[in-house]
């Protein structure tokens, strides 16, 4: 059996490589996360992010043209903001799925804008391809 002796300088050495590495994937996550972001931020369609809780955590701008709140607005509120009362039910079946870690395909839903739009028409509930956020 042969044994090698390690000096501080290998110790300091490996240490240095760690840490190199360590920065690249940093560096190459940050520049991933920065394209999906520009991806979800210039997408035409909403893309509403939750928790399992069924909190709002992001809100892009197509989401705040097509339900009628800021993302300022939005998140932070529960997701049935802008789920109709009757359809409550689907949206509490899809987050106990997600919770049991089942995938969620698209489905056709229903979700509203708030009461009133800026120029005071009351808009009404519209139909929406869904995937859970």
């Amino acid at each position: 059996m042969r044994f090698r002796v390690v000096t501080r300088e290998w110790w300091v050495a490996m240490a240095h490589a760690l840490r190199q590495r360590a920065r690249r994937r940093r560096s190459r996550f940050a520049t991933a996360a920065g394209q999906l972001a520009a991806i979800v931020a210039s997408a035409d369609d909403a893309i509403v992010g939750k928790t399992l809780d069924g909190i709002i955590t992001s809100w892009n701008h197509a989401a705040e043209a097509m339900f009628g709140y800021t993302a300022a607005e939005a998140i932070g509120k529960p997701i049935t903001l802008i789920i109709p009362p009757d359809r409550r039910d689907e949206e509490f079946e899809i987050l106990r799925r997600l919770r049991r870690g089942e995938a969620i395909h698209h489905f056709e839903t229903e979700r509203v804008a708030p009461a009133s739009t800026p120029n005071g028409n009351a808009p009404s509930p519209r139909s929406w391809p869904a995937s859970p956020g």
